[in-house]
C-alpha cells in the first residue's frame, strides 16, 4: 500500500472517532437539558454548544463518504469493489440508514434552543415548555443509539470484511 493510501486510511479513521466522539458529546448535553435541577441559563448553554457540535458533527459525517470513496478509489483504482464485494454493499446499506437517522435528528433538534429560551423568557406555560423539551430529547435518543450501533457495525464490518481476502485485495487494508 502506498504512502498515500495509508495517509487517506488514517485521515478516514480520524474522521469517524471525531464522528462518534462528537456526537456521543451531543447526546450527552441534549440528555442533560432534561435535568431540571440546573439552572435555565446552564441548560439554554448546554444546548447552543451540542448545536455547535453537532455542526462538526454534520461536517465530518458528509466528508467522511466522500474519504472513504477517495479511499476506495487509490486502494482498487475503481470503484466497482463498493458494489462487488458483499461486505461493501452491507456498509453501504448501513451508511444509507445512517443518513436518514441524521436527517431525522438533525430536524427533530431544531428548535430545541428556541424551547429552552421560551422557559427562560416565561414565554408559554412552563409545564408544557418542558414536557415538550424531554419528550423531544427521548424521541432522538432512539435514532441517535441506532446510529451508534449501525456506526460500530460498520467498523466491525470493515475490519472483518477488509481482511477477506479477494482476488482484487491483496490481504485487506
Amino acid at each position: 500500500m502506498d504512502w498515500l493510501t495509508i495517509l487517506v486510511l488514517w485521515i478516514h479513521v480520524i474522521f469517524i472517532v471525531v464522528w462518534l466522539g462528537s456526537d456521543f458529546v451531543v447526546f450527552s448535553l441534549s440528555w442533560s437539558l432534561m435535568n431540571r435541577d440546573l439552572p435555565i441559563d446552564v441548560r439554554l448553554d448546554r444546548a447552543k454548544l451540542a448545536q455547535k457540535f453537532d455542526m462538526w458533527v454534520t461536517k465530518v459525517f458528509l466528508s467522511t463518504p466522500i474519504i472513504g470513496l477517495a479511499l476506495s478509489w487509490l486502494r482498487w483504482r475503481s470503484l466497482e469493489p463498493l458494489i462487488i464485494l458483499p461486505w461493501m454493499n452491507i456498509k453501504l446499506i448501513l451508511f444509507s440508514i445512517i443518513l436518514l437517522l441524521a436527517i431525522l435528528l438533525i430536524t427533530g433538534a431544531a428548535g430545541t434552543v428556541g424551547v429552552l429560551q421560551s422557559i427562560k423568557d416565561g414565554n408559554g406555560d412552563e409545564e408544557e415548555n418542558e414536557a415538550l423539551l424531554t419528550k423531544r430529547v427521548k424521541d432522538l435518543a432512539y435514532p441517535a443509539i441506532t446510529l451508534h450501533i449501525l456506526l460500530a457495525l460498520i467498523i466491525i464490518i470493515t475490519l472483518v470484511g477488509s481482511r477477506m481476502g479477494t482476488p482484487m485485495m491483496e490481504g485487506g487494508w
